[in-house]
C-alpha cells in the first residue's frame, strides 16, 4: 500500500491537538467541489493538507481528509464563562479537574491562591467553562519544518512495528512519543515522530538559534560538551544521526549558540558543588507516599527459614525497606510529617496493575519503587495521567521515558560516561589501552572512538601474558581499561599487569567494580595497580548518622540496600519538602545532594522523565582503603 505521510514541524512533540483523518482516492470525473461536499470539509482545508494537488490533475491521487472541518487558528481553549464551586471533603484538584473536564492548570491559572496555598473542604473556587474546538495550523507548522520532528498519520493496516521501522524508532520509542497508542493504535490517529533516518539527509536546514559544526579528529563528548556548554543528552537528542554514526569526522551536526546553551543544566555528574537540603525545608508540611517494593510474602514458606534466607530479591527488598524507615523518621524529627502505604509488588507487572487499579493514588505525593524495570516502567505507564512521580530506585539499565519516571541510580552507560570523561581530561602522554571480553565489544568501540589515541588489546581465544606485553609501552603512563564479566579475564589481566608492574608504569580503570575484582583479585594486587573505578556509592563513615542509627537499632551495620533505600527515600522527601512539585524541585536544585552512600544531581531527559548521574571516582590506596579521587 502507498504510505502517505503528513510532514509537520513541531517546536514541541505536542504542539498540535490529535485529530482523527481518513483518505479517498480521487475517480474519475470527481472535482475537488464534489469531494469537498461529500465530506462536509472546505476546499482550502483539503489543500491545506494535500498542497500537490494545488496545479495538479487530481484523478487517481489519494488525498488526506480530516473527519472534520480544521478550523482556522485560535486559541485552544477559549474561555466563555465559569462557575463557583465549593470543595467537598476528600476532595483534590485532580478528582475536581478530571469531573469537571479541566485541568489542574487551568484551575490554578482561574484560581491563583491555589499556586500557594492548599485545597481545603469548604473552598469555593472558580471553575472555567471553555468552548473547545480542535485546530490544525498547517502553514505555520509547514514553515517550521526541520523535517526531523514529523506528524505522521495512521494508515489502514498500520502497525506499531511498521511505523517505528519506517523511521528508525523502536516502539518504545514510538510509544514515548505518543502515549495515547500504548494501549491502542487506530487509523486516523496523528503520531509525532523524531526522524532518524532523516536527520543526516537533512542537515543543510538549521533550527533557529543553532549552528552547523563538522567533526574534526580528535572530537570527544567530552570536549565538544565542554566547548558549548551542554550535556550530551542534549547534543544527541538534537543530533539523533550521532547515536548511529558516532563522532565520524567530517559529520555535520547542530550546536546551540550561547543563548540556547543557557537554557539547558550543563552541570558534570563529577561536580563537587554540594548543598544541605535539611536547611532549605519548609518544616510542617505533609507527605503521602507509596512504596511498592516486591516482597513476595503470599509466595513465602514461613516454616522454611533457608528458603527465605536465600531469596535474595526478599534480602534486597526487607534491606531497602529498612533504611527507608529510618529516612521517614529522619524526615519527621526534621518536621517533616510522612504518610506512608506499602505495596508488595511480587515481582510482578499484573500486580502492579492490580494495585493501581484497587487503590485510589489521588493523594498520593510520589512513589518510591518499584525494582524491576519492567515493574517500574508498568508502574509510571499507569500513574502517569495522575502525573504521579514514581522515583525507580535500583535499576542500572535505561527504561522507557515516562515524563514522571525519575531514574534515581546512575545508568551503567552514565558511569561509562564519567569514566571517558576522566580519562579523556587527563589522558595526554598516555598509552591507553582498552581489554573487553565478548560480552562487551560494544563499550569497546564506544571508548575507542571518544578518547582520540586509544588502542585495544589484541586477544585470541583467550588472554596470554603477551598480549598485555606486546601492548604496554615503557617511559609512559600504560592507563589500561578492563570492561568485563568474564572472571577468568579478570583475574589473568590483573595478575599479569602486576606482574609488569615492576618493569613498566601501570594504572587500571573500570567503569564499576564487578564482583571478579573483589572476590577473584588479591586487593594487594588492585592496590599496586592504583585500580580506580567509578561507583554509585562511596564507603559509609561509621560515623554517620544513619550508620550509628542502624547499627543501635537492628544489631548490625547497614549493608548497600539499607543505604541505598535511607538515602533515596530521604532526598525526595527533602526535596519535596522545599517544593510540593517533586518536579519542579528536581529541575531548580543544580547542587549536589549526599547521605550516607549515595549522592543525587538530577537532569530533565529531553523526551520526558529524569535521571540522577552524580557517581564518584574511587581508588585504591596502597593501605588497602579507597580514596575518593573525583566526588
Amino acid at each position: 500500500m502507498k504510505k502517505l505521510l503528513l510532514v509537520f514541524a513541531l517546536l514541541t512533540f505536542y504542539s498540535a491537538p490529535a485529530q482523527e483523518y481518513t483518505t479517498h482516492i480521487v475517480k474519475d470525473g470527481e472535482t475537488l467541489q464534489s469531494i469537498s461536499a461529500s465530506y462536509k470539509v472546505s476546499e482550502s482545508t483539503i489543500l491545506k493538507l494535500n498542497p500537490e494537488v494545488r496545479n495538479e490533475k487530481i484523478e487517481g491521487k489519494v488525498l488526506v481528509i480530516p473527519k472534520e472541518e480544521i478550523l482556522p487558528k485560535v486559541a485552544a481553549n477559549t474561555s466563555v464563562n465559569y462557575k463557583e464551586y465549593t470543595v467537598k471533603p476528600k476532595e483534590t484538584l485532580y478528582s475536581i479537574a478530571k469531573s469537571n473536564n479541566t485541568s489542574v492548570e487551568e484551575l490554578k491559572q482561574y484560581n491563583p491562591k491555589l499556586k500557594t496555598e492548599i485545597l481545603g473542604d469548604g473552598d469555593v473556587i472558580k471553575i472555567p467553562l471553555f468552548q473547545r474546538k480542535d485546530n490544525v495550523d498547517v502553514n505555520t507548522t509547514v514553515q517550521q519544518s526541520t523535517f526531523k520532528n514529523l506528524l505522521h498519520i495512521v494508515m489502514p493496516k498500520e502497525t506499531k512495528y511498521g511505523i517505528s521501522r519506517l523511521y528508525g524508532l523502536t516502539i518504545s520509542e514510538l510509544e514515548a512519543l505518543n502515549p495515547h497508542i500504548v494501549l491502542q493504535l487506530r487509523e486516523g490517529q496523528i503520531l509525532s515522530i523524531v526522524n532518524k533516518n532523516r536527520a543526516e539527509e537533512n542537515q543543510n536546514q538549521l533550527e533557529k538559534g543553532f549552528e552547523f559544526y563538522e567533526i574534526k579528529k580528535g572530537d570527544t563528548y567530552y570536549s565538544l560538551t565542554k566547548k558549548y556548554k551542554i550535556t550530551k543528552d542534549n547534543l544527541i537528542a538534537w543530533n539523533p544521526i550521532l547515536e548511529e554514526r558516532g563522532l565520524d569526522v567530517g559529520l555535520k551536526i547542530q550546536v546551540p549558540s550561547d543563548e540556547i546553551a543557557e537554557q539547558y543544566d550543563t552541570s558534570s555528574p563529577l561536580s563537587e558543588d554540594r548543598v544541605d537540603l535539611s536547611k532549605k525545608i519548609q518544616r510542617g508540611s505533609t507527605q503521602n507516599i507509596a512504596f511498592f517494593i516486591p516482597f513476595g510474602i503470599d509466595n513465602l514458606d514461613e516454616s522454611n527459614k533457608k528458603s527465605i534466607a536465600k531469596d535474595k530479591v526478599l534480602r534486597i527488598a526487607l534491606d531497602f525497606y529498612s533504611g527507608a524507615l529510618l529516612a521517614i523518621e529522619k524526615a519527621e524529627s526534621l518536621g517533616v510529617k510522612v504518610d506512608y502505604k506499602v505495596f508488595d509488588t511480587q515481582k510482578s507487572k499484573s500486580k502492579v496493575g492490580e494495585i493501581i487499579r484497587q487503590n485510589n493514588f489521588d493523594n498520593t505525593d510520589m512513589v518510591i519503587g518499584p525494582f524491576l524495570s519492567s515493574t517500574v516502567e508498568e508502574a509510571a505507564k499507569l500513574l502517569q495521567t495522575q502525573n504521579i512521580p514514581v522515583l525507580s530506585p535500583l535499576t542500572s539499565g535505561n527504561v522507557d521515558a515516562n515524563t514522571n519516571l525519575v531514574q534515581t541510580r546512575p545508568t551503567n552507560e552514565m558511569q561509562q560516561e564519567a569514566l571517558i570523561q576522566y580519562i579523556d581530561s587527563l589522558q595526554a602522554g598516555k598509552n591507553v589501552l582498552i581489554l573487553t571480553d565478548n560480552k562487551h565489544k560494544d563499550i569497546e568501540a564506544r571508548f575507542l572512538s571518544n578518547i582520540p589515541g586509544s588502542k585495544a588489546i589484541s586477544q585470541g581465544s583467550f588472554l596470554k601474558q603477551g598480549d598485555l606485553g606486546s601492548a604496554l609501552q615503557k617511559g609512559v603512563e600504560n592507563w589500561v581499561i578492563i570492561e568485563a564479566e568474564d572472571r577468568g579475564l579478570i583475574t589473568n589481566a590483573i595478575t599479569y599487569l602486576n606482574a609488569y608492574a615492576g618493569s613498566y608504569k601501570i594504572k587500571v580503570f573500570s567503569s564499576h567494580q564487578t564482583d571478579a575484582f573483589e572476590e577473584e583479585v588479591p586487593a594487594e594486587y588492585l592496590a599496586n595497580l592504583d585500580f580506580t573505578f567509578v561507583s554509585i556509592a562511596k564507603e559509609i563513615d561509621p560515623e554517620n548518622d544513619f550508620y550509628r542509627d542502624y547499627h543501635k537499632k537492628h544489631g548490625i551495620s547497614p549493608n548497600k540496600y539499607a543505604s541505598r533505600g535511607y538515602d533515596v527515600t530521604l532526598d525526595a522527601i527533602l526535596r519535596l519538602a522545599i517544593n510540593s512539585d517533586l518536579y519542579k524541585s528536581l529541575e531548580e536544585i543544580h547542587q549536589i545532594t549526599e547521605y550516607a552512600e549515595n549522592k543525587f544531581y538530577y537532569h530533565k531527559k529531553v523526551k520526558g522523565g529524569y535521571y540522577n548521574d552524580a557517581v564518584y571516582i574511587l581508588k585504591y590506596q596502597k593501605d588497602l582503603n579507597l580514596e575518593i579521587i573525583q566526588k
